[in-house]
């Protein structure tokens, strides 16, 4: 932020998008460091406490861009836990963000190839949402929907993830007979 003298004022911006400054009666621009956040500037704002007593609110939206993440699906062989070991597997399923943000739907067609997934999301955090089947549904897969272990919640920020985000299954095929 920037006053009419040209003074750069400084603040920092909490992990839920809050900030506080306190500073004195004038006009002001703000602008925003991060080139990540898309945020445009707001100038003229004027501050003028003879007004009013109480805190003034401002609102600044940002609109950053979507993160390319690459996701590997598949299930576990034995005890090896390793996506080029285990069996590739592409099942339907939902990225659900947790607050705001968009629903995700991945189907079979989204996979670059077996079990190899890139999807666009926005900066958030999302959870995993599978539609478990039974052997008899018609769409049921080959295998169960089982995780390895407990799916952690996937957070994405402005950078995105610097490694692979990994869905492990366990390795349990379907069956139905007569």
């Amino acid at each position: 932020m920037t006053d009419s003298d040209g003074l750069i004022w400084n603040t920092t911006v909490s992990e839920q998008g809050r900030f506080f400054i306190q500073v004195p009666d004038g006009t002001y621009d703000f602008m925003f460091e991060n080139d990540l956040l898309n945020a445009t500037t707001e100038s003229g704002v004027i501050v003028d406490t003879t007004t009013t007593l109480q805190n003034s609110m401002l609102e600044f939206y940002v609109h950053p861009s979507a993160i390319q993440v690459t996701l590997n699906v598949y299930m576990a062989s034995n005890s090896d836990v390793n996506f080029s070991d285990g069996t590739k597997v592409s099942p339907s399923f939902i990225l659900q963000p947790m607050g705001i943000g968009t629903q995700v739907n991945i189907t079979e067609d989204d996979y670059q190839s077996n079990g190899e997934l890139v999807v666009s999301l926005t900066p958030g955090s999302y959870q995993l949402v599978l539609n478990r089947t039974d052997a008899s549904d018609e769409n049921a897969t080959d295998y169960d929907m089982v995780a390895l272990s407990f799916f952690d919640m996937i957070d994405i920020g402005l950078k995105g993830p610097e490694e692979v985000i990994e869905f492990v299954f366990k390795e349990s095929y379907r069956v139905n007979g007569t």
